[in-house]
């Protein structure tokens, strides 16, 4: 995932203090990359660098092209800031950040280093950079507003992960209609959560839909208005849907979906999708 950041003009010593949130299954693996350059309105921007820590460690590591090896995922914020005297993490530091401990932040400088094949003009790369790492537990029940890692962060974290559409043999309606004879449907299912769309694969040619696929939904405070809609459709014909299934958000609460087989319509009950959800929110595990 990536994280942009505005620009500073016509200095050196440049302060963003900006957070990015980063969900991740676990802390293992993974690292925070910063790529640093030169804004040029005339031609491409100019490379200045690339920096990238270990989460877990914040310890640096090189980039693959400068060490030969490939680099060594549940919620992740890196901030870029001027660092303090006294304040950063040698990059020897052994020490790791826990995951079921309340929120703790550590400051690492990396120093920048260059890339093979990134365009600059620069014939030496210099320069270093301060970035702040803080890993924020999720937990199963909401807390309070002061759990969360800065002011505007995420309030909720929507997990979704849809198996298969099954039995696909009618199109949904007021009065529903069988498939037309020797068609085999392409379905692809929709998720809706407040604004936000996405979409599964399209599983050709077959009335058991295969998709497989998980996605997750970074919510703001009024989560508890917000519902899950999952709707299935034929994506080679015009009047298509297999029908939609409908959650409260609020009612996921503390009652995870899991692997579950739900209608999609409640005239066609054999005509189903297998899914698993839930969701959790930032705050500071109690066991």
């Amino acid at each position: 995932m990536r994280g942009q950041q505005l620009w500073q003009k016509n200095t050196v010593q440049h302060t963003w203090e900006e957070w990015y949130e980063f969900p991740l299954e676990e802390v293992d693996g993974h690292v925070v990359e910063v790529n640093m350059y030169d804004r040029d309105k005339a031609s491409s921007d100019e490379f200045l660098g690339y920096a990238a820590i270990d989460i877990k460690t914040f310890s640096q590591i090189k980039h693959l092209y400068n060490r030969g090896t490939a680099p060594a995922k549940q919620g992740q914020a890196a901030k870029q800031t001027r660092p303090s005297r006294g304040q950063l993490v040698s990059q020897q530091s052994v020490q790791t950040l826990s995951v079921n401990q309340p929120i703790q932040t550590r400051l690492v400088e990396a120093t920048l280093e260059s890339v093979a094949g990134r365009k600059t003009k620069y014939a030496k790369i210099t320069g270093k950079i301060g970035v702040e790492l803080a890993w924020q537990p999720l937990v199963p029940t909401p807390g309070r507003d002061t759990a969360r890692l800065f002011p505007g962060s995420t309030a909720a974290i929507l997990s979704v992960f849809i198996y298969s559409a099954n039995n696909l043999a009618k199109y949904a309606g007021a009065s529903p209609s069988p498939i037309p004879v020797g068609h085999l449907p392409s379905a692809k299912a929709t998720l809706t959560v407040a604004n936000y769309t996405q979409t599964t694969g399209v599983s050709k040619d077959s009335q058991q839909a295969e998709f497989k696929q998980g996605f997750v939904f970074k919510l703001g405070k009024d989560w508890k208005t917000q519902t899950l809609k999952i709707r299935v459709d034929d994506t080679e014909k015009s009047v298509s849907s297999f029908g939609s299934k409908t959650w409260k958000l609020s009612e996921l609460v503390g009652v995870d979906i899991k692997q579950e087989i739900v209608s999609l319509d409640t005239k066609i009950a054999s005509q189903t999708i297998t899914v698993s959800a839930s969701i959790r929110f930032p705050g500071i595990p109690t066991n």
